[in-house]
């Protein structure tokens, strides 16, 4: 599932979906199939992540008849804050060559709660200006019930 971004007067908009009780057992039947593997699987992935990631490369393979397992290595830059003006003092003009500078602005926790707020001033003014990105996520649990049936 993708992330996606709605404003917020979409998001207190949704109407409440109806029951899909066959589904829900469905997956949590599923589930119940799969934890164990992933288990599995991840412990296989760690193997392999300390026998070919024990070496200076950003990619590593161990080919077999039966298939291949191949480490990578990514990096993600960043700069730390704090260090900011000292590379500023040295790239000078040159510093946006070097360094890309991307403001955020965030909500406080105050201003999510007001989000629901329909009486408050300005609020639809308020709505379409916060926009928020939305990662879908799915977890199922299976009821007691269910639980007594196993």
């Amino acid at each position: 599932m993708k992330s996606q971004t709605v404003k917020a007067t979409e998001k207190f908009s949704t109407a409440i979906a109806p029951d899909y009780e066959a589904k829900i057992r469905r997956a949590l039947e599923i589930q119940a199939t799969m934890e164990p593997l992933k288990e599995e699987l991840e412990g296989i992935k760690q193997y392999f992540k300390d026998v070919l990631g024990d070496t200076d490369k950003t990619e590593n393979k161990c080919i077999t008849p039966s298939g291949t397992a191949t480490y990578k290595l990514s990096n993600s830059y960043s700069v730390a804050p704090e260090w900011i003006p000292q590379l500023k003092s040295i790239f000078k003009k040159e510093y946006n060559v070097f360094v890309n500078e991307k403001p955020s602005y965030g909500c406080t926790a105050a201003l999510k709660t007001l989000l629901a707020n329909a009486d408050y001033e300005n609020i639809e003014t308020i709505r379409e200006a916060v926009v928020i990105k939305q990662s879908p996520s799915v977890s199922f649990e299976p009821t007691a019930e269910l639980k007594r049936k196993k």
